[in-house]
C-alpha cells in the first residue's frame, strides 16, 4: 500500500506540473505514462542488478528481492486503480495486470521466486520505456513525424528481442523448473503466450510501415521531426 501510494503521489506531481494544449483524457493518459515510464526504468535497473549476480531458481526471496517486488506490486495495483478511474485502459492490459499482480503476490507469500520475477521483469519491462515514448508521441500528436517512426521500429525490434529471443529460453526455463512454484510457472506461461499474440500483430504492423517508407521514398515524401501539438477539446 505504501508503494502504490509513492505511485500515485508521483502522478500527483505529473499532474501538477504538467499541463499541454492537448485533450484532457489524453493528458490523464499522457501523465500515468510517464509514471509507466520510471517504473520500466526502476523494474530494468533492479532486474539487471540482481540477475549479474546469478540466477538460482526456487531460491528463497532476499530483501532485496521483497523490496523490488513490493515496489512494482504498488505500481500496478496503482496502475490498475488509476487506468480505470480515466478510462485509459483495455481488457488485454488488465488481464496482464492481473496476471503480474498475481505472480508478484505468489512470490511475496510464498517467500520465493523472487530471481524468477527479476528475470520475468527483465522480460517484460526492457521495452516498457520504448513503448511509453512512443506512445507520449502519439498523445503529442507527433504520430507523421520521423521521430515517432523511429520510436515505433525501436520498440519493435526491442519487444521481439526481449519477449522472443530472451523470453523464450527464460520462461521454458522457469516453466520446466520443479524448483518454481506452480502457480509462478503458470503465470510466466500466461505472460509469455500474451507476449506471443501480442507479436503477432506487431509484426503486421511492422510489415505496414516498412512498406509505407518504402512508397515515401519512392514519391519523394520527407516526413517532419515534429508537428504542432495542438487539439481541440473532446
Amino acid at each position: 500500500m505504501c508503494a502504490s501510494l509513492i505511485w500515485a503521489s508521483l502522478f500527483t506531481v505529473f499532474s501538477l506540473c504538467i499541463r499541454l494544449p492537448i485533450p484532457r483524457k489524453r493528458m490523464w493518459d499522457l501523465r500515468n505514462r510517464l509514471v509507466s515510464f520510471v517504473h520500466g526504468l526502476f523494474c530494468i535497473w533492479f532486474a539487471v542488478s540482481d540477475l549479474m549476480g546469478g540466477m538460482m531458481l526456487g531460491a528463497s526471496n532476499s530483501e532485496f528481492h521483497e523490496l523490488v517486488l513490493c515496489g512494482s506490486l504498488g505500481y500496478f495495483v496503482y496502475d490498475t486503480v488509476c487506468m480505470l478511474i480515466f478510462g485509459i485502459c483495455d481488457r488485454m492490459i488488465i488481464l496482464h495486470h492481473c496476471l503480474v499482480i498475481s505472480a508478484v503476490v505468489s512470490c511475496v507469500y510464498s517467500g520465493s521466486g523472487g530471481t524468477e520475477a527479476m528475470m520475468g521483469y527483465f522480460v517484460s519491462e526492457f521495452t516498457n520505456p520504448l513503448l511509453h515514448f512512443k506512445e507520449i508521441l502519439k498523445l503529442l500528436n507527433q504520430k507523421t513525424t520521423q521521430i515517432y517512426f523511429i520510436a515505433e521500429l525501436s520498440f519493435f525490434l526491442g519487444y521481439f528481442f526481449s519477449r522472443y529471443a530472451v523470453g523464450i529460453p527464460a520462461i521454458y526455463l522457469i516453466v520446466t523448473s520443479k524448483e518454481v512454484i506452480l502457480s509462478e510457472r503458470i503465470a510466466g506461461l500466461g505472460l509469455e503466450i500474451m507476449f506471443l499474440y501480442w507479436g503477432r500483430t506487431m509484426w503486421g504492423i511492422l510489415h505496414k510501415r516498412i512498406g509505407e517508407r518504402r512508397e515515401r521514398i519512392r514519391s519523394g515524401v520527407v516526413l517532419p521531426w515534429t508537428v504542432g501539438i495542438a487539439y481541440k477539446e473532446e
